[in-house]
């Protein structure tokens, strides 16, 4: 059961109905899925963060150039 009221119409936070712990595993699996083959064996296990909730900042930035004139 997610703490957050939106859950699941948002998206912002996809497994919150999953458990702290069984994240880790999936969570390393995705990104070692994206690693180059040779670097696979190389990524170390996810340390646990004490911290498992309301800990997240996410900041997203828009660039362009504006024409003058």
């Amino acid at each position: 059961m997610s703490l957050c009221t939106h859950f699941p119409d948002c998206g912002g936070c996809r497994m919150a109905d999953v458990s702290y712990l069984d994240q880790l595993p999936v969570k390393h699996q995705s990104f070692e899925s994206v690693l180059p083959e040779v670097y696979r064996g190389l990524l170390q296990p996810i340390i646990p963060s004490e911290r498992h909730r309301f800990h997240r900042n996410k900041m997203e930035f828009s660039i362009f150039q504006r024409e003058d004139g």
